[in-house]
């Protein structure tokens, strides 16, 4: 493009050029705050891609400590039914072994004649 001369110019050029130096300016201005725009929504997908990790590995946690939990109270329940059935077991033998002297008593014991 030839140099122009600003006494060249009409006051419409000159309109013109002014009006493309905005231009340039507010361009320049729409650059600077797009690229800022990206930083921050960057910044942003980072720190929720964090907290989402943070959150993940808090999650992981309280679920493996509840599955120990539920481990050692299945493991408890579990001793506490053996426990339960040693019992009746044993509930079960004396009830036998009591009938069974009652009956042996009964035996021995001699029955009185009707009258």
């Amino acid at each position: 493009m030839p140099f122009v001369r600003a006494d060249q110019i009409t006051p419409a050029q000159g309109r013109h050029l002014e009006t493309l130096e905005q231009f340039q300016i507010l361009t320049n201005r729409m650059e600077f705050l797009v690229a800022t725009l990206n930083e921050s929504v960057s910044t942003l997908f980072t720190d929720i891609a964090n907290q989402i990790q943070q959150i993940s590995a808090g999650l992981d946690e309280t679920i493996a400590n509840l599955s120990a939990e539920n481990a050692d109270l299945k493991a408890d329940l579990q001793a506490r039914s053996d426990e339960l059935a040693s019992l009746q077991e044993t509930v079960t033998s004396e009830q036998a072994r009591i009938e069974g002297k009652s009956e042996e008593l009964q035996a021995d014991d001699p029955q009185p004649e009707p009258a």
